[in-house]
């Protein structure tokens, strides 16, 4: 931001973008795994709904991970697509703080 300039400020951002890329990556993982074998669940409208949310976040976590991709350059995208992958994870990710609320 430029607020207070610093010689690390630089490679300390690009650090901190290189661990969200791998922590989404570890996410995707986990939720495919999760997806793969659900848990087991007292009813079938209970079960349903888990991976519903399961796959909500699977792809809240591939919308996430161009920010930091393209970050770090490891993936080859637009500022476009990456202002597009950030509203749709951010609607997705509001859904879920919604559905925690009520």
């Amino acid at each position: 931001m430029g607020a207070w300039p610093s010689p690390w400020a630089d490679a300390c951002m690009f650090e901190a973008n290189k661990l969200w890329f791998y922590s989404l990556l570890l996410s995707i993982v986990w939720g495919l795994l999760g997806i793969i074998s659900p848990k087991k669940s007292r009813t079938l409208a209970e079960g349903a709904q888990n991976q519903l949310v399961l796959k909500r976040r699977l792809v809240t976590d591939i919308f996430d991970v161009f920010i930091p991709g393209h970050v770090t350059g490891w993936i080859r995208t637009g500022p476009i697509f990456v202002g597009f992958a950030s509203v749709v994870s951010t609607l997705l990710s509001s859904k879920d703080i919604w559905d925690r609320l009520r």
